[in-house]
């Protein structure tokens, strides 16, 4: 066995293994209340993972097999993955209607927009249909990853700017997202510029970008909440008015 194919091996493995750790955190403690979309798509991963590396393994196993499973198991990540932005969303606001339905509102425009560049995409490119609706997906899981940085970055000024503590859950699993979205714009963009020969590279880098977010949310789950300090108990300040015009607004 090559070294490149035991780090891959190695980064296919260990992710699927702190993941099952995470959805038993994530049982255990109860936090499928607050993180429902979370945990389903951890378990997803889980079973999409083993899926792919039995087929992977086992001799019998097509190559065409193999490849439209991983292609429908990416489709359903990334349709997981945009979930679980819009449910981290909706759980830092959960206090402030008004915040939550124009985070709806603009989450449903914003998935409407994806698809139609989307499907832009597939009609427009060249190539038979696999190699079109595969640069369909591609280009989602892209835009997904803009919007977990923006999500990131949000969250990041939101928490600074109103107090709340960094070791709550929602943050941990907005973080690991944010990394993992980050790395994934950056080495998408040099496999753009180099072609082929970035290959390689990039199907090395993006397994450990994606472990590093795993350790990231386990890091996070196994910390001890503070005191009640969640994002439902946010200390009164000026975003209530923010909420209170919003509302008006949205009442019109």
């Amino acid at each position: 066995m090559t070294v490149q194919r035991f780090i891959v091996y190695f980064t296919w493995i260990v992710p699927t293994a702190l993941q099952v750790i995470i959805a038993a955190i994530l049982t255990g403690r109860k936090l499928y209340r607050d993180f429902p979309v979370f945990l389903c798509y951890t378990i997803f991963q889980i079973i999409n993972s083993l899926t792919c590396l039995a087929l992977a393994l086992h001799p019998a196993a097509s190559y065409s097999l193999y490849f439209y499973v991983s292609w429908l198991g990416k489709i359903i990540e990334v349709s997981l993955s945009f979930a679980v932005i819009y449910e981290i969303f909706s759980h830092v606001f959960y206090s402030y209607e008004a915040f939550r339905r124009l985070g709806s509102l603009l989450f449903g425009w914003c998935l409407v927009i994806l698809l139609m560049l989307a499907v832009v995409t597939v009609a427009s490119e060249d190539g038979s249909d696999t190699n079109r609706l595969i640069s369909g997906i591609l280009l989602l899981q892209r835009s997904l990853s803009v919007v977990q940085c923006g999500l990131l970055f949000f969250l990041f000024l939101f928490a600074s700017y109103f107090g709340l503590g960094w070791q709550h859950y929602a943050i941990g699993i907005t973080l690991g997202f944010g990394i993992f979205g980050t790395i994934e714009l950056a080495t998408s963009a040099l496999r753009m510029h180099f072609g082929s020969a970035f290959d390689g590279t990039y199907n090395m880098v993006l397994p450990l970008a994606y472990n590093c977010s795993v350790l990231v949310w386990l890091t996070y789950l196994l910390k001890p909440q503070t005191a009640q300090s969640t994002v439902r108990m946010l200390p009164h300040n000026e975003l209530e008015e923010w909420n209170q015009e919003l509302r008006r607004l949205l009442l019109r």
